[in-house]
């Protein structure tokens, strides 16, 4: 069911797709394997998205977020799947019209990460992309100087991560001049962070 409704999106036959992946759901709704239950609930909750039915895919998103948080424990969770829920009913949420709504979702996704309750590296886009997001619907809020300092956060991490991404590649010229400017915006906008000594680090390993 799964692949059908994913071959049946991306040729756009999205009634299909839901078709299939309500049949996935009935099918799991009593199966302990709650990873794929979720999935299947982002999966549809996207595929409302797409129709534009906005209601409906905050409701899945919703209910896919309850279940990673009260039933599959710290062992079971899959941070990934997490963000990518919360990120999407974020942005369902300042679709309707509530960017405070959308802001405190990101928010969570900061302090889940903080009291360790999810993994979420630097390293890893999803991280920057979250204070991108959160800088857009705080900006839509007025509070421009708030979004002005999230959204140098969000550069001052995507250039880290590009730093990586190169430095993996063997480009270290190129991962050099990342993490300088990671390092630059960092200092001005992390002050004395340990994520400022990190830079400082990957930095003198690219050389």
């Amino acid at each position: 069911h799964l692949q059908n409704a994913d071959r049946a999106r991306k040729a756009k036959q999205l009634e299909r797709a839901e078709i299939e992946l309500r049949a996935a759901l009935r099918l799991l709704e009593k199966s302990p394997e709650r990873r794929t239950h979720t999935r299947v609930l982002s999966a549809l909750g996207r595929l409302k998205g797409d129709k534009q039915q906005f209601a409906a895919a905050g409701s899945l998103f919703e209910a896919s977020i309850d279940i990673q948080l009260t039933e599959m424990g710290t062992e079971g969770l899959v941070s990934d799947d997490l963000v990518h829920d919360m990120g999407q009913l974020a942005m369902v949420r300042n679709l309707q019209g509530n960017p405070a709504a959308a802001e405190s979702l990101l928010t969570r996704i900061l302090t889940l990460r903080e009291e360790g309750d999810i993994s979420l590296d630097p390293i890893e886009p999803n991280y920057y992309q979250v204070f991108g997001l959160l800088a857009g619907f705080v900006r839509e809020r007025g509070l421009t100087q708030r979004a002005d300092s999230l959204q140098a956060l969000s550069e001052t991490y995507e250039q880290y991560v590009l730093g990586f991404n190169a430095q993996v590649q063997g480009q270290y010229p190129k991962a050099q001049e990342h993490y300088q400017k990671a390092l630059s915006s960092g200092e001005k906008v992390l002050g004395t962070h340990p994520d400022i000594a990190r830079f400082c680090r990957d930095l003198s390993v690219a050389y």
